[in-house]
């Protein structure tokens, strides 16, 4: 499996959430013009980077707040996704194996690459029948995908997501895990879960949300 052990512990930040933010702002994305961000191992190496190549001030606060909640794990904003007073934040890392993504609500952050790790690790370990079929089986370092938003009764929203499972990072997806993070009406986080194991084919696209 990815890094469980390393990873899963630290990313997960759930705060108290309060009025509804201003939507995150597209001055907070850095397009990593030369990809020397990914050779940084630690925040100081992103953050002179980061200035080097000109990103903005928003968009170096934000790999600040990133490295913060993540345990001093170097990150930076790539894509934001607007649905309502939500926004999904797809953010690179540095010294880990992929991306990841935040649904965040004002001062409210639920990373759901994260919850993946925790979440549907237990879920593929605790099905001995997958096991025994797939004693091997890994998130493969690419696979992972947003894949939309269902709306709650009460005006809460469904985030969806999945991820490709393979019995070797180089060997093709044989399918995948698609999990949720659902928020109430008023953006706060309140239940969480794994839906089922789906083809791989879920896996190999995401969506392109309103707003992105």
């Amino acid at each position: 499996m990815r890094s469980i052990s390393v990873a899963a512990a630290v990313l997960l930040s759930l705060c108290a959430a309060g009025a509804h933010a201003q939507a995150t702002s597209t001055r907070a994305i850095w397009n990593d013009p030369n990809g020397s961000g990914w050779q940084c191992q630690n925040y100081t190496c992103l953050d002179a980077v980061m200035r080097r190549t000109g990103a903005s001030t928003e968009a170096i606060q934000m790999a600040y707040r990133l490295q913060g909640v993540r345990g001093n794990s170097p990150a930076w904003l790539s894509q934001i996704y607007r649905f309502g007073p939500m926004d999904v934040l797809v953010y690179d890392c540095a010294n880990c194996r992929m991306g990841g993504f935040a649904v965040v609500h004002g001062p409210s952050s639920v990373f759901a690459d994260t919850f993946m790790l925790e979440t549907a690790d237990n879920a593929m370990r605790g099905d001995r029948a997958f096991m025994a079929r797939h004693p091997n089986a890994l998130f493969t370092r690419y696979g992972e995908r947003f894949v939309g938003v269902r709306p709650l009764t009460g005006g809460g929203r469904q985030f969806l997501f999945v991820n490709a499972i393979a019995d070797c990072e180089a060997c093709r997806p044989f399918g995948a895990i698609e999990f949720f993070l659902n928020f109430d009406g008023r953006g706060d986080p309140h239940e969480r879960g794994v839906l089922s194991f789906v083809p791989a084919s879920m896996a190999e696209h995401g969506v392109s949300p309103p707003g992105h």
